[in-house]
């Protein structure tokens, strides 16, 4: 998560590369190939430590743990802590068992204890409570308090984790491995937790570590011997996480543009280098994007234009003051004594790296890869929670709200569609607004939540109402604290127990009361509707009327278009071209496309075909780069002016145009299209046709002749001069 900070660094449909789902493929063949050579020797270590007897700590009561090492097959060694549920004297198998990942990637997850969800919090020396570092009592929020809590320090080389000797771990999908087989060598050094419902955690870049990881485990489980443990895995969980970095990233200009830390000639310079930052990723030069590449550029811009605000919570500058005091405490040789469970002679040998910039280097070309992909398939066997902080620039609610959009999964539109509902502390006063903690929507096994007044990492923000969001996701416990109206149409209530919608027996889960993207304001919502449904203006169809569609009767003066199209939308031209005009025909047609705004970056598509129009639907941005063979004339140039030139023969039947027009970009942009015959586009004279006909065949014929009768006349010469040689002999 926080390496991030040490290197400072948004569209009806976006298209995941398909390289992505081979990438995808080849995890889970991995998975397979690997489960039997991970299991091989390896070993786990154990050590009962007291956290309470932390340097700095309070006096406060034992808080018993259990910290060691995973040796993994190619040696290297994973740190692990082990926090029992707190004031527990035996395990209960109904108390979860919570696995926190911190990112970066090759930030410790010793972060995530001593600033986020662990018993003793770390306070810096400038804190005006303390006035010098120290740990404070946290258990009143710590995650610690409800559930058993297991941190790992991943990938090797990250926090006390040492790095692999035989070969890297920095590739996903075999960090994934080392995980899974962590988990395996877990479960074996400690049976007592085998039938505690497993929760994977993950924040910011530790979203695509648990992605990885619960594709694994659900493998291995599939895949495992009879005698191999089973890894109860039940959900996972992401805050403000890194999942679809192309996606997040097109937002961050209008975003800052949006929330008043720039100004519009701030927001086309941040699209501007976006726009870079994306060719690079539709091409899968992904290291040309990094560290100090085109997106990292898109996101200095944004801050230099901001003025230096922190890229993890725009109400503060520069960074979190207590990191890199952390950082001195955890690297102290009494702090690792306690941690670590060794002797003091031999403190010195064990490092702390708080985040490792060899780890980010080796996962440059991981860091922009999509994981939308590796996601779906989780929706469909385990409870989902998504939730951001309200204030987080690096990956703010907007970026994944679009991501939302865009993933390939059944539930994708009603998932979209869902309406917000607030959240309430339990304890709260159902009259009072202030103490709405956030909001959330879900449909099917996935739950969105965004918390109010924290950034990126809201455990640390607000612990109540983090904690407060964990417990209702963990004990399967309904977001809603009370009847609330349906915050859309009134046509529903959100309840202490479920959500409800009434004159239906359907949940809001599958009810839809209001429309699709309110339509898109190009049509008019009819509720009377299960669900509820578009009737699009003229001119405009799709589910919520996002789509223009304009069918023109072609005449012999120009065709003139003016219009505005929003960012990743689409626009389709029909163009109908008379039958009695074509029978027999040369028709030039010329089609120019004006941008007269100085964002977007259109695309134009354009075909002739005796068939039906194409449709919206079978347009598919997946397959989009199919699309220059489908439309032999195209643009793609980021130009302001572009013309096509279309030189066909109708015959009978083929008299129909297809213009496709695509904002490939976020921003809306404005554009003028003029569609015109040429002078000489008219209906051709059927004898004319005849007459220039019988004249080609003509010519043709005697050119032919014509070279035969070359062809002879050297032939014979050839003759004649070898019959004379004979003579001569």
């Amino acid at each position: 998560m926080f390496r991030l900070d040490f290197s400072i660094l948004s569209t009806q449909q976006i298209s995941i590369p398909s390289s992505l789902h081979l990438l995808f493929s080849s995890f889970l063949i991995i998975t397979a190939l690997a489960s039997s050579f991970l299991i091989q020797a390896a070993s786990i270590t154990s050590k009962s430590i007291d956290l309470a007897t932390l340097p700095l700590a309070p006096s406060s009561p034992s808080i018993p743990a259990q910290s060691g090492f995973i040796t993994t097959p190619n040696d290297a060694q994973l740190y692990y802590l082990l926090i029992p549920k707190l004031g527990s004297s035996k395990i209960d198998p109904n108390v979860p068992l919570l696995l926190w990942l911190n990112g970066g990637p090759g930030c410790s997850s010793m972060i995530g204890l001593f600033m986020e969800i662990g018993p003793l919090r770390f306070k810096p020396s400038n804190d005006p409570s303390t006035k010098q570092p120290s740990l404070v009592d946290h258990t009143m929020y710590s995650y610690c308090q409800y559930y058993h809590v297991l941190l790992i320090d991943n990938p090797s080389g990250a926090g006390y984790s040492f790095p692999a000797s035989k070969s890297p771990d920095n590739a996903m999908n075999v960090g994934s491995q080392f995980l899974l087989f962590a988990m395996q060598q877990f479960y074996n050094q400690f049976p007592q937790y085998v039938n505690s419902p497993l929760y994977l955690f993950g924040e910011s870049y530790g979203g695509k570590y648990v992605i990885g990881l619960a594709n694994a485990i659900a493998q291995y489980n599939e895949k495992k011997k009879p005698s191999e443990v089973t890894i109860p895995l039940q959900g996972i969980a992401m805050g403000n996480a890194w999942i679809a970095p192309d996606i997040q990233e097109r937002t961050y200009g209008e975003l800052a543009y949006i929330v008043g830390l720039s100004d519009y000639t701030g927001l086309v310079r941040v699209n501007s280098k976006q726009h870079l930052c994306h060719e690079f990723v539709e091409q899968q030069m992904y290291k040309k994007t990094g560290n100090s590449g085109a997106c990292q550029s898109a996101l200095n811009e944004m801050l230099r234009n901001a003025g230096g605000v922190n890229v993890y919570d725009y109400r503060l500058f520069g960074t979190y003051s207590a990191l890199a005091q952390l950082e001195t405490y955890l690297k102290r040789d009494d702090v690792k004594k306690v941690l670590l469970g060794v002797d003091a002679t031999l403190v010195t040998t064990y490092n702390y790296e708080q985040c490792s910039t060899e780890i980010w280097d080796k996962f440059r070309g991981d860091f922009q890869q999509s994981y939308l992909p590796q996601l779906v398939p989780l929706l469909s066997k385990y409870k989902i929670l998504i939730y951001n902080g309200q204030f987080d620039l690096r990956c703010p609610v907007y970026g994944t709200n679009e991501y939302f959009r865009y993933m390939d999964w059944y539930g994708r539109f009603n998932f979209n569609y869902e309406p917000h509902y607030p959240i309430y502390l339990t304890n709260s006063n159902a009259n009072d607004p202030q103490k709405a903690i956030g909001i959330f929507r879900k449909y099917d096994n996935l739950t969105q939540v965004v918390l109010y007044n924290s950034g990126h990492i809201s455990p640390h923000d607000i612990p109540q109402a983090s904690i407060e969001m964990v417990r209702r996701f963990l004990d399967n416990k309904s977001f809603c604290s009370y009847s609330i109206a349906y915050n859309a149409t009134g046509g529903g209530m959100c309840t202490g127990s479920s959500i409800t919608t009434p004159q239906n027996s359907m949940t809001s889960d599958t009810l839809l009361t209001q429309c699709p993207n309110l339509c898109s304001g190009h049509g008019q919502c009819n509720v009377a509707t299960v669900p509820a449904t578009c009737q699009c203006s003229p001119g405009f169809y799709e589910q919520d009327c996002s789509t223009a569609k304009h069918d023109i009767t072609f005449g012999k003066e120009a065709t003139y278009r003016s219009n505005i199209i929003f960012g990743n939308t689409i626009h389709l031209y029909h163009l109908t071209l008379p039958y009695s005009e074509l029978s027999n025909g040369l028709f030039d047609i010329h089609v120019k496309l004006t941008k007269t705004s100085k964002l977007g970056k259109l695309h134009i598509y354009a075909k002739t075909s005796n068939e039906t129009f194409v449709e919206n639907s079978q347009i598919d941005e997946s397959n989009i780069e199919q699309m220059r063979q489908q439309f032999p004339f195209h643009d793609l140039e980021d130009v302001n002016e572009k013309s096509l030139d279309m030189n066909e023969l109708f015959r009978n039947r083929t008299r129909r145009i297809t213009i496709l027009l695509i904002n490939t970009v976020d921003t809306e942009s404005m554009y003028d299209l003029v569609i015109e015959s040429d002078v000489s586009g008219k209906k051709l004279n059927p004898y004319l046709v005849t007459s220039i006909g019988i004249f080609s065949f003509l010519c043709i014929t005697t050119i032919v002749l014509f070279m035969i009768y070359v062809v002879q006349y050297f032939n014979d010469q050839r003759i004649l001069r070898s019959m004379k040689y004979e003579i001569s002999q």
